[in-house]
Formats: C-alpha cells, structure tokens, sequence
C-alpha cells in the first residue's frame, strides 16, 4: 500500500491499512457504504494508528521471539543487548533506534510463520545455510544483516517467481 516516495509504516499498519482498503472496495461495489466495513477492521485500524510505533514493534517483536522460539538472552545477543533491555522493551515500546531491526525480525517471523510447520522453526533459524553464506539466519540477524534474512527469504518463499 506504500507508494514510492512516501515513508513505509510498519507491517501491523501496513496490513491493517491493506485489510481496510480491501474492505471499503467491496463495500463500494456492492453499493452499500463504508459502515458495512467489518466492526473488527475499524477496531484494528483505528488501534494499529494510534498506538506509538515502538509499543506496535514490541508486541510484534514478543510474538516474533515466540515462533522463533529465542529466549530473552539470545534475543539480547541478536540485538548486541542485555537480556533486561529486551525485557524492558517488551514493557514499555522499542526504542526508535531498534524498530528497523525489530519489525525484520517480525516479518522474519511471518514469512516462516506462514510458510513452514511451527515445529520446523526454530530448528530452521539455527541451521546453517549455503543460501545465508554459511550462517543461519539469527546469525545474520545478530551480525546486523537483518534486511538481508529478511530479503533473502523473502525471495525464497515469493512463489510469483518463475522456478
């Protein structure tokens, strides 16, 4: 839904924003109009834009550490922290400074979330790969390489693309 140019707002909004539009086209072509948007859509959308960006990031990034089953310690090792810090994040909003890397790990999570058994998972982001340059993808993430693991399998699941 971002158009070129315009700052991209995080994925929770992104959806949230994609699932309204979606919404109010079908409204629109049935005739009826825009209170015929489901209840639990302008509930979300609504919630999703008046919520700060860095208590949106902690939930996503609580749910992320969850399928991808790192603990507090190992997620304060993938962000060069201490494991209180995460904690305190999930508490009170990632800080500006972490959103980009929070919300990478977020859509990690998604795009493997989506895609693979939940079981499969954390073995999947520990295993190293030829794919990720010899590393698995939490190590990418914690060396910083997160848009790459983000990007790389991104394009490993688009299945738009020709085999």
């Amino acid at each position: 839904m971002a158009t070129r140019g315009a700052p991209r707002l995080p994925d929770p909004i992104e959806a949230a924003l994609d699932a309204l539009a979606r919404a109010l086209r079908a409204t629109a072509g049935s005739g009826r109009d825009a209170q015929g948007v489901p209840a639990a859509v302008r509930k979300r959308v609504a919630a999703l834009t008046a919520a700060p960006a860095g208590q949106l990031a902690a939930a996503d990034l609580a749910h992320a550490l969850g399928v991808l089953d790192v603990s507090m310690t190992e997620a304060g090792r993938l962000f060069g922290v201490s494991r209180s810090a995460v904690e305190q994040w999930l508490h009170r909003g990632v800080p500006a400074a972490r959103l980009g890397r929070a919300a990478n790990l977020a859509r990690i999570a998604d795009i493997l979330e989506r895609n693979l058994k939940p079981g499969r998972i954390p073995a999947v982001v520990r295993e190293p790969a030829d794919a990720y340059g010899g590393t698995s993808i939490l190590d990418l993430v914690r060396d910083g390489r997160d848009d790459e693991a983000r990007a790389l399998l991104e394009r490993a699941f688009d299945w738009s693309r020709t085999a």
